[in-house]
């Protein structure tokens, strides 16, 4: 039999108005999962309240490997390395190019 593995949709504005559906998408389970998926292909923007939502679920599940995010735009996956979400969760998707500096 294969584990059980919530998989959740994030919507294309990852704010703080998405927090209610967010929580009960994996709060109100009768028997918890194994894992969660957080699928981010139509999101286009996350703000500090979305990231803090990814905190908590990532709180809730208890283990960094149990938490993965899939289908994460280039732009969205640089923003959550930059803001060493890695260490936090999985993240999947295609990494950003390089931004060049010049002074």
């Amino acid at each position: 039999m294969e584990p059980k593995h919530q998989t959740i949709l994030a919507p294309s504005r990852f704010t703080f108005t998405a927090r209610q559906s967010f929580l009960a998408a994996y709060r109100n389970q009768p028997v918890p999962p194994e894992g969660y998926t957080v699928v981010f292909a139509q999101t286009e923007f996350i703000d500090t309240a979305g990231l803090g939502l990814l905190l908590q679920l990532r709180e809730y599940a208890g283990r960094r490997e149990l938490v993965r995010c899939t289908q994460l735009r280039p732009e969205l996956r640089q923003l959550l390395s930059m803001a060493d979400f890695e260490a936090l969760v999985v993240l999947e998707g295609p990494r950003a190019a390089p931004i060049a500096f010049q002074p």
